[in-house]
């Protein structure tokens, strides 16, 4: 075989780990970083009292009943406290390196030289059955391309996806830094595409820009030594230590960014407000801001967010931005009936927010899950 050049091969794993705590020297393990101290580092990324005191208010009232911080007269503070009730106990992290390690196609696995599928990562993340995945029983056509150097692993197959790359795959790069591998590295390992989003993070992460390396779906890529983090929690539940991180990576707060926010989904193709011709001029008149968010860079969606006392938005990925909202901000998430995710209710607590859930009527085809909102139901709930 020619070096550095793909080979074609049919390849599927010779067998499967349940985890990265399962892998030994026998996996090519040549080092284990425990790191799990990054789920216990004190403090938020939040403005302290004192950066907020010296911040200027905002000329705009809010509607009547609002109280400081965006809630109601007799309605508590569940705060910044809330991160800690509700990530409870950190479960191990850790952070492995291989020799000739493997990267299945467009990031679907991790193997070892050996031929080793390692579970909890990638596609076999949240997987009931991941000895059984699709990915571990059917042979396919793969072009193995061996590189040397040190890759470290960050995105997930995802990760094209505004909320899995900012809360599922970048902080992965904090477990990196923590295990001492983010000083010296040839490649940082990416999806295929790669959304103007993903960009604007790596320069934040000071990642060189001739080091980002997009896995491609054909490909079985070897390296002289990989690097791989844990996937912090399963796919829907994000760590504070998480949502603390990315605020400190896009730390830009706008006193001037408005108090009241409504987020439009109408460039989507999915699961849009139909009636929303006739809702947005009735929260205009309260003073809500209309938002797209897919024409903002990730800086802009953060300060639009960092002074919302009142969000209204249909269920997607653009609420990932609730971690740059203030503690004590009221989601109302909009959603289709038969809809019944519920991670944004859980990243609002673990963010200390406030959260209501409001179901609409289905309209047009199901397969665009759009719906209908009562406007004056809805109109209830933020007056």
């Amino acid at each position: 075989m020619i070096p550095n050049l793909p080979w074609p091969v049919i390849w599927r794993p010779k067998g499967f780990v349940p985890s990265i705590e399962e892998l030994n020297s026998a996996h090519g393990v040549l080092a284990k970083s425990d790191v799990t101290s990054v789920a216990d580092v004190p403090g938020d990324a939040h403005p302290n009292e004192d950066q907020l005191a010296r911040q200027p208010n905002h000329s705009s009232p809010l509607p009547s009943g609002w109280g400081e911080g965006g809630r109601r007269p007799g309605e508590g503070d569940r705060g910044r406290n809330a991160q800690t009730a509700a990530s409870g106990n950190s479960p191990p992290l850790s952070v492995v390196e291989l020799v000739e390690g493997r990267i299945v196609g467009d990031l679907r696995l991790v193997v070892t030289h050996n031929g080793i599928a390692v579970g909890k990562l990638q596609s076999l993340i949240g997987s009931v059955d991941p000895g059984k995945h699709y990915l571990l029983r059917n042979p396919r056509f793969r072009l193995l391309r061996r590189l040397p150097g040190v890759a470290l692993l960050l995105g997930i197959p995802e990760s094209a996806n505004y909320y899995h790359w900012l809360l599922n795959s970048a902080p992965r790069w904090k477990l990196l830094e923590a295990a001492g591998h983010t000083q010296a590295y040839d490649y940082v390992l990416l999806n295929a595409s790669g959304p103007p989003f993903q960009d604007e993070t790596l320069d934040r992460m000071r990642v060189p820009r001739d080091k980002r390396f997009r896995c491609s779906t054909r490909f079985l890529c070897q390296f002289e030594r990989l690097v791989v983090p844990e996937m912090p929690l399963p796919m829907f539940k994000v760590p504070g230590w998480a949502c603390n991180w990315v605020r400190s990576l896009f730390p830009e707060r706008d006193p001037d960014a408005p108090k009241l926010l409504y987020v439009s989904r109408r460039a989507a193709s999915r699961r849009r407000v139909a009636n929303e011709s006739m809702l947005e001029p009735q929260l205009q008149k309260l003073g809500f801001a209309i938002a797209q968010l897919e024409r903002l860079a990730v800086v802009e969606q953060a300060r639009l967010f960092s002074a919302a006392q009142c969000i209204v938005a249909p269920h997607g990925a653009g609420l990932a931005n609730l971690v740059f909202a203030p503690p004590g901000a009221h989601l109302v998430e909009l959603f289709h009936p038969d809809a019944t995710a519920t991670f944004y209710r859980e990243l609002a607590q673990v963010c200390g927010l406030r959260y209501t859930r409001l179901s609409g009527r289905p309209s047009g085809s199901p397969k665009t899950a759009d719906f209908t909102i009562d406007v004056r139901e809805l109109l209830g709930l933020v007056l």
